[in-house]
């Protein structure tokens, strides 16, 4: 009896620790967001560059997610995101580059819950193929081909498409139409071929001039594949400011013989020229340029920053010491790089000395440059006051990628006041 008693006591006490160990268990984390990839097939190379547009489904970013917030696994562990590109709540294009080789055949991009809305991470693959390199030594034998010109019917893929030259045009007036004239699109194949894609207005998409944007980006689509530019879109007082009326001081723009600059008119001529070399001859005080009074007014805008995501500022300031006073910009509503200068790429900025500055944008917002990549800032200095939406917030500069700054400061109040201040500095906001 006593052994049929203990027979019959097992699975007891084996149901009982399995009760006590399935309560012990943390609870399975939520599910993941839903996200698509575009594009979906991409091919090992050295200098792997790519555009991918990730797209959110039944979830939505919190604000303009920034590249930190990506990760990369797979065959893309080694490779870099330069930037992320917010096109609206559900959509943004990732900037991947590296050396890319095919391991696994599989890469991986992950979105952090914490830029998300359900606060669940998100994760798509995108298959990675080996390059198609002929064997030297392998036996090649030709089908017979029922087509009697000998050629393939098969036709190739296409991987990707590249933008190889931007529209003569990238800035526009409100209600202005977008031109394609310039645009080069080249289609890269799996055969290693490349040939230029007709373009058109079919191809477009996100392009929209009802109302006044920087940097908006505008995308070109043929088949599954994506490539994307960006453009200005100006009111009509942006765009007579930017044009500007009458000539600089001296100079003819060259490094030995920079343009001079001695009243606000012909610091608004800057715009003209964003690979110019430019230098101050004197003090400068916007407060009347700047009034409402004044042809720098913009309908309250104020300054139209120098430099955007599609022409930004490539060549070289010197205030040579010389204030710039009462600088004002009132554009809490556009996206992205708002400044003295909105965005640069590899430019030389020196001895520039901006006081009571009131800057006010939404993302990418400093005194000085809104989104600097790379390039130099040395003894420069700004006081005032700046304000910003979520991200890269900075008294001198909003976001900083590989670029260099020297002996610089900043006295400004800075204010990041979305509900997710995720990046804001005295000096620099990123």
């Amino acid at each position: 009896m006593a052994a049929f008693t203990k027979h019959r006591r097992r699975p007891l006490i084996v149901l009982v620790l399995l009760a006590f160990i399935v309560t012990m268990l943390p609870p399975l984390p939520a599910g993941a967001a839903a996200l698509r990839v575009i594009p979906h097939t991409v091919v090992e190379q050295d200098d792997f560059n790519e555009d991918f547009l990730l797209t959110l489904e039944d979830d939505s970013f919190l604000d303009a997610p920034l590249p930190e917030s990506l990760s990369l696994g797979g065959d893309f562990e080694g490779l870099n995101v330069s930037e992320v590109v917010y096109t609206d709540s559900t959509t943004v294009i990732a900037k991947i580059y590296g050396e890319l080789k095919h391991n696994t055949g599989t890469g991986t991009i992950t979105l952090a819950g914490q830029a998300l809305e359900s606060g669940a991470d998100a994760t798509v693959a995108v298959a990675v193929e080996q390059k198609n390199v002929p064997d030297p030594d392998a036996t090649v034998i030709i089908p017979e081909q029922e087509d009697p010109t000998g050629e393939s019917t098969v036709e190739p893929e296409l991987l990707r498409i590249e933008i190889a030259s931007l529209p003569d045009k990238t800035r526009y007036y409100v209600g202005e139409e977008l031109e394609l004239t310039g645009l080069v699109v080249i289609g890269i194949y799996s055969d290693d071929t490349e040939e230029e894609l007709p373009i058109t207005l079919d191809n477009i998409s996100g392009f929209d001039s009802s109302e006044a944007a920087l940097g908006q980006e505008v995308m070109v689509v043929c088949g599954d594949q994506r490539a994307s530019f960006t453009v200005d879109i100006l009111a009509q007082a942006d765009l007579m400011a930017m044009a500007g009326e009458g000539d600089f001081a001296g100079g003819s723009g060259t490094e030995d013989d920079p343009y001079q600059i001695a009243t606000p008119e012909q610091l608004a001529l800057v715009h003209r020229d964003l690979t110019a070399c430019y230098e101050l001859i004197a003090d400068i005080d916007l407060e009347g340029y700047l009034s409402e009074e004044g042809e720098g007014y913009n309908e309250g805008g104020g300054w139209v920053p120098i430099g955007s995501a599609g022409n930004p500022f490539q060549g070289s300031f010197n205030g040579n010491g010389y204030v710039i006073r009462n600088l004002t910009i009132n554009r809490p509503e556009e996206a992205h790089y708002i400044g003295f200068f909105g965005r640069t790429e590899d430019a030389d900025l020196r001895d520039i000395k901006l006081e009571n500055v009131n800057v006010s944008g939404h993302n990418e917002v400093g005194g000085l440059v809104g989104y600097m990549k790379e390039g130099t800032i040395v003894s420069c200095h700004v006081s005032g006051s700046v304000q910003g939406g979520n991200n890269r917030i900075g008294g001198l500069v909003g976001a900083n990628y590989g670029g260099e700054i020297f002996a610089s400061s900043a006295e400004v109040e800075v204010t990041a006041s979305g509900e997710l201040s995720m990046s804001a500095g005295g000096l620099v906001g990123l």
